[in-house]
């Protein structure tokens, strides 16, 4: 996962304009924005364990932090303080629009944003990470942090972190290198199943944390961006094999690369964890699913066709792009939809585990989505009854 930022770029959106702000200037009426630069805190290339700890606490505690203050108060008149020019678009910079929030940085052209958030420092983060408890004494001065959120997605992802508040010219310079590619983040937070992950190498290979097991039991998922070391764990060559299954999720198939992982059930019985796959506007999601009783496999996989092809439409049925010669696939449907994109989905079942296999897809990647369906379905022995 450590070279998975080239895709996470492409959803967020954020390499594609290669803009290049001019110098920030402050805009009236709220008078002269902070000029001083901020100092910016260093993270080590390869995270201890310790290291990585605190900075998913960090994440953790700061993103907890602003909801609460935005819970208590929802915000305040937005004030624009600078702004720049980027190939064309125009990004402003307001700062006070919601209490934490030191800056917020949009365009009328775009619909990501960045921020600039008041945060844990990693010293306390550090410490809570060491006694995790909401009566926690967060005492040192608050460090801030830049943050990325593409609009389509609940995921946070930290670019930078800063010793005090930066002033707009930093910020402004800040967001063009993560724009440009210059700048890749070093963390990413769930906020719905509440889970951490870095970005970074690390000495024992994990790199995602969770928070709250217990509410994934419901209706929220997580998603991680690396390996947690109990659901899914790194193996060779950026691998994942996932808990109870051992099913493994290749690191890339053709041009699709692995981009996250999600828990969507974390009990033993109807565990349930996937994997998903992105290049450019195709995606491949793979789940696998503890589900022992297979006698209405016929009637689920049915349903779930047919439930897949009424959301999508059909415009035409295809026999497949490429024939899979392979009984261990249970079921199988290709269709061009309405929009002329490729949709696939397929099912099998490896003892008490059901893999599903769904795919959004331009044509001309027909051969990589039917390798990683080929790969899934080889023969190979079951599992056991019970995840481990």
């Amino acid at each position: 996962m450590s070279e998975s930022w080239a895709s996470l770029a492409v959803s967020l959106a954020l390499a594609a304009y290669g803009l290049t702000p001019t110098d920030a200037h402050a805009a009236a009426p709220c008078g002269p924005p902070p000029l001083a630069a901020a100092s910016v805190v260093p993270l080590p290339d390869e995270l201890s364990e310790d290291d990585r700890l605190a900075v998913s606490a960090a994440m953790h505690l700061t993103v907890g932090a602003a909801a609460a203050a935005t819970k208590n108060n929802p915000g305040v008149a937005a004030c624009q303080v600078a702004s720049f020019e980027a190939e064309g678009m125009v990004w402003q910079i307001h700062t006070r629009t919601r209490p934490n929030l030191a800056y917020h940085v949009t365009s009328s052209e775009r619909p990501d944003s960045f921020m600039v958030t008041q945060g844990v420092n990693l010293e306390d983060a550090r410490a809570w990470a060491g006694s995790p408890s909401p009566a926690a004494q967060l005492i040192r001065p608050a460090a801030y942090y830049l943050v990325a959120k593409a609009n389509d997605a609940s995921d946070l992802f930290f670019l930078r972190i800063y010793a005090a508040a930066p002033g707009s010219k930093q910020v402004a310079d800040d967001v063009e290198a993560a724009m440009s590619g210059r700048l890749h983040p070093f963390g990413a937070y769930n906020g719905e199943g509440q889970a951490a992950s870095v970005l970074l190498p690390t000495a024992t290979g994990i790199q995602a944390q969770l928070y709250q097991l217990n509410a994934l039991s419901g209706p929220a998922n997580a998603y991680l961006y690396g390996p947690d070391g109990t659901f899914f764990q790194g193996v060779a060559g950026g691998a994942m094999k996932l808990r109870g299954s051992q099913e493994v999720c290749p690191a890339a198939v053709g041009q699709f690369e692995l981009t996250v992982m999600s828990i969507l059930e974390p009990g033993d019985v109807g565990l349930d964890l996937g994997c998903r796959y992105d290049v450019e506007d195709s995606r491949i999601s793979m789940f696998v699913s503890h589900i022992p009783d297979a006698q209405d496999d016929r009637k689920r996989f049915a349903a779930a066709t047919r439930a897949m092809q009424q959301e999508s439409g059909v415009k035409r049925a295809t026999p497949g792009f490429r024939p899979l010669r392979n009984g261990m696939i249970r079921s199988g449907q290709t269709w061009i939809d309405q929009d002329g994109v490729g949709q696939g989905l397929w099912f099998t079942r490896r003892g008490a585990y059901v893999i599903e296999i769904r795919a959004t897809f331009e044509t001309s990647l027909s051969d990589d989505v039917f390798d990683l369906v080929a790969t899934v379905a080889q023969e190979r022995p079951a599992p056991g009854a019970e995840p481990r």
